[in-house]
């Protein structure tokens, strides 16, 4: 098994083309390949194309009448308790109802009017007016953004892309180089290592899940692993990554010693940086020093007394 992220999802890859997907909220995907077609049983289905003959207890025989009835035949062990048939949640708080229902709107509006051809609508719209209705006050937002991605998760599985995410309803912050998508891939972006897209990964509609992508590499380039996300051409891909440090247009070598004026201190370019050991040199301070005469004045004023006589003189200056 190998768990991995896959836009908001986190995933586990089971064995044989299986694998399941959890927004880490509300949302639970089971994904199967084309192998499990008709080979699969349970709440899942039987996984036949044909969505009408789900409701199969684990003897067979005909089509259960209902959801509860079907679930409870899946039961593993008898003491468990019986399913309940889920209620409106707007029942329990009908004060909610009409902001649950002015807030799931937006599925019926022209935003996911494209959609409307492909998935009916309605049983999403309901849904979602009533676990809004059942959500706390603390978690209004979850419940409502977690209905509405369902019906777009299967607008994309269909083909039908609705960016639907904005700053006033249910926004998503996605990295910096990062970008959101109604569809991300199942299949990684060719690397170095896996520079050629599987042939599972080209079916019409693609297979995938609602989240932050990076950008892919223009054509003819790849990312060099899964984890360095630069872009090299694919006949580059047997090239050991260039190493050293660039500075002032000048390159250095890894280790490579970099001049500097600083002379108590030695740099050296390591892993695409360059980095000192020693303290800097300490700052010298010029002293003030004036020399010369200074302005002064004299205060004393000498008589002459016939010569032969002297005076001193007291110099007041700064």
């Amino acid at each position: 098994m190998q768990v991995h992220t896959l836009g908001l999802f986190v995933g586990v890859d089971a064995f044989g083309g299986l694998a399941v997907f959890w927004d880490k909220h509300a949302r639970v995907y089971v994904i199967a390949g084309p192998a499990w077609s008709k080979k699969l049983q349970g709440l899942c289905g039987n996984f036949n194309g044909d969505g009408t003959d789900d409701f199969r207890a684990p003897s067979g025989g005909p089509t259960l009448p209902d959801a509860i009835e079907f679930v409870d035949s899946w039961k593993l062990h008898p003491h468990c308790a019986p399913a309940v048939a889920q209620q409106d949640g707007c029942l329990a708080q009908p004060d909610r109802k009409k902001w649950a229902a002015s807030q799931c709107q937006i599925l019926r509006e022209d935003l996911f009017r494209p959609c409307h051809s492909e998935v009916d609508v309605q049983p999403f719209y309901n849904r979602c007016v009533s676990d809004t209705c059942a959500c706390d006050t603390g978690g209004d937002c979850e419940c409502l953004c977690t209905a509405i991605g369902a019906y777009a998760h299967q607008c994309a599985s269909r083909g039908v892309r609705v960016l639907w995410r904005s700053q006033e309803l249910c926004p998503l912050q996605c990295d910096t180089c990062d970008e959101y998508s109604a569809c991300v891939s199942f299949c990684k972006p060719p690397t170095c290592e896996y520079p050629v897209v599987h042939d599972a990964c080209k079916v019409s509609p693609p297979l995938c899940l609602e989240g932050c992508t990076p950008a892919l590499c223009p054509n003819g380039m790849v990312y060099r692993t899964a984890t360095d996300r630069t872009c090299v051409p694919v006949q580059d891909c047997g090239v050991p990554p260039e190493t050293g440090c660039s500075i002032g247009g000048l390159h250095f070598k890894e280790g490579q010693r970099v001049a500097t004026s600083n002379a108590c201190q030695s740099c050296f370019c390591i892993r695409g940086e360059v980095r000192c050991v020693g303290k800097p040199c300490p700052i010298e301070v010029q002293a003030c020093v004036q020399t010369g005469w200074s302005d002064w004045e004299s205060m004393n004023a000498p008589e002459y007394q016939g010569g032969n006589d002297f005076e001193s003189l007291q110099a007041h200056g700064d």
